[in-house]
């Protein structure tokens, strides 16, 4: 199995290093972050960056609701736009 690396424009914290969980889950994906707006991205980093411990449920979650997390951070000021 090979990994794709994502570049440190694309996301400092990520660190190019992914964690498989139980079904296979894997997060980072660089196929799901790449269909992403960069907010969404960051929203999808922040999100799962509160866990000490990841299972499938919160990488699913976080991943499904990319748009609503954004949102939420765009309302917060986090992002002047959502890009």
């Amino acid at each position: 199995m090979t990994q794709t690396m994502i570049t440190p424009a694309y996301e400092p914290a990520c660190g190019g290093s992914a964690s498989v969980h139980n079904y296979g889950v894997m997060h980072p994906d660089p196929v799901l972050l790449s269909d992403m707006t960069s907010a969404e991205r960051g929203a999808v980093y922040r999100y799962l960056a509160r866990f000490a411990e990841l299972d499938d449920a919160k990488i699913f979650y976080a991943y499904g609701h990319a748009y609503e997390l954004a949102r939420k951070d765009a309302e917060r000021g986090l992002y002047a736009t959502m890009a």
